[in-house]
């Protein structure tokens, strides 16, 4: 960790949970600088947050060689919808923040905070949830100080585009929350914003190793 205080740089810093842990991890006097890889210019409140305009396709040539952070936040993810092709599905989910990652710990990154998903195995014959799998094991081969992997159920939040499947699963889901006990509990649909401080508080511990985190558990990181 730099004297100045924590670095850290957050991938898919527009989305969802990337967003909003931009803005809070801003607000504690331990970040001295916060880098957020965007696709475009984005208004955020703190002037500890420096943005990187770049994508898939130019991250090695826009984000600097020598770049030095103590944390990696990825919390990038395309959806079907809007990547179709599968190979610039694995380009965009797998390739491109794995990319950054091994520059990253090149350079003396030592903790990496990865957003999965629920029933992520390289095994399986549903293609998400077997890149998800494959995703988790490229990081974990990384040998990061400590990796923690957050697989949350479907994320409840306010997002920047519309996704009318995803709020349909999401009304359903909160109807049946109640009814998803025991082994069906990691099923149940998580707010964004549970995730983002579950991350907020997984950075502040020193717990080096790998770590796999279920939906249901990631309610309860403190």
């Amino acid at each position: 960790m730099s004297q100045k205080g924590i670095t850290a740089l957050i991938i898919g810093s527009t989305g969802l949970i990337g967003q909003e842990l931009c803005e809070k991890l801003a607000l504690y006097k331990k970040y001295s600088s916060i880098y957020a890889i965007v696709r475009k210019q984005v208004n955020f409140q703190s002037r500890k947050i420096t943005q990187i305009i770049c994508d898939n396709n130019n991250y090695a040539e826009v984000i600097p060689a020598n770049i030095q952070v103590d944390q990696y936040f990825v919390c990038i993810g395309s959806t079907k919808k809007k990547t179709p092709n599968k190979e610039q599905y694995r380009l965009i989910d797998l390739d491109y923040p794995l990319g950054v990652a091994k520059l990253l710990k090149k350079n003396g990154c030592s903790s990496c905070y990865l957003i999965s998903a629920i029933g992520a195995n390289s095994n399986s014959k549903n293609f998400y949830l077997s890149l998800k799998g494959e995703i988790e094991n490229c990081f974990i081969k990384l040998d990061f100080e400590q990796l923690h992997i957050l697989r949350p159920s479907l994320l409840v939040g306010k997002r920047n585009e519309n996704r009318i499947g995803e709020k349909l699963s999401a009304f359903l889901l909160r109807l049946l929350n109640p009814f998803l006990l025991g082994k069906f509990r990691n099923y149940q649909s998580i707010q964004s914003s549970q995730v983002v401080e579950a991350l907020i508080a997984l950075a502040s511990k020193k717990n080096s190793g790998n770590h796999i985190y279920s939906s249901d558990q990631i309610k309860n990181i403190k």
